[in-house]
């Protein structure tokens, strides 16, 4: 420790791990005792990745120093805060332009949700659709498979953001006109399969209709076809 340098020299520890773990610890016991010059800005993973772009962040700090008259920035990829230090007014400035960055974020992004089964449908074959939509709206379109859903996160500008949406609903709402969600024992999914997928191929070409399977671990299954080919392979499904 060096008072009038005010630094901390790390000895020791053979891995980076074991220092990272000793750094964490003396800015967490700065924090506490110094909350006005030592202060941490925790981000959620999505605004953190993209406030701070890997091959940007250098610009991104510079610009945030030089807006809050000079506080020092450093960030902790694994646990998405930013850290920051400097006298009490600038470390004030820094977590007011940290959190007005993060409603920037929000307002530059709009998630959709939508069944799991419908995200073949808005990516496209060849990811088609999704690159039409890109091209229409200015904006960025991110999948996010859940359990049972699936969001579209919309990134772009935030008078483009509800064009965005309402393309993805229009998209979703044809793909439920042609397609019926149904309900199976998750355990007879390799019945429904069958050996290399023998027995799915022929109920698609004796019934004229498409099966997917993308939600079988909830016991999910979309049936893509006229409603007559639907309703055979329920039944046949069902049998």
């Amino acid at each position: 420790l060096d008072g009038e340098a005010g630094t901390v020299t790390f000895h020791g520890g053979s891995d980076g791990d074991s220092q990272g773990a000793a750094k964490s610890e003396v800015k967490a016991l700065l924090q506490f005792f110094f909350p006005k010059e030592f202060s941490r800005y925790a981000m959620k993973p999505e605004v953190f990745s993209a406030t701070f772009p890997r091959g940007e962040t250098g610009a991104k700090l510079s610009e945030l120093a030089e807006d809050s008259n000079g506080a020092t920035f450093e960030l902790d990829r694994n646990t998405r805060v930013i850290h920051v230090m400097g006298d009490e007014s600038q470390v004030a400035l820094a977590m007011v332009k940290l959190k007005s960055l993060e409603e920037e974020y929000r307002r530059r992004v709009k998630d959709v949700r939508i069944p799991l089964s419908a995200v073949r449908a808005v990516v496209g074959k060849g990811g088609k659709t999704i690159k039409k939509l890109t091209a229409d709206t200015k904006c960025k379109f991110d999948i996010i498979r859940g359990q049972g859903s699936a969001t579209v996160r919309i990134v772009g500008d935030p008078d483009r953001l509800q064009g965005g949406a309402d393309a993805v609903g229009a998209i979703v709402e044809q793909f439920k006109k042609e397609n019926v969600e149904m309900s199976f024992d998750p355990d007879a999914a390799s019945i429904i399969i069958g050996a290399k997928g023998a027995t799915i191929r022929k109920l698609q070409a004796d019934n004229g209709c498409r099966i997917d399977l993308a939600d079988k671990g909830r016991g999910v299954l979309t049936i893509q076809g006229k409603a007559d080919a639907i309703e055979k392979t329920k039944a046949a499904i069902k049998a």
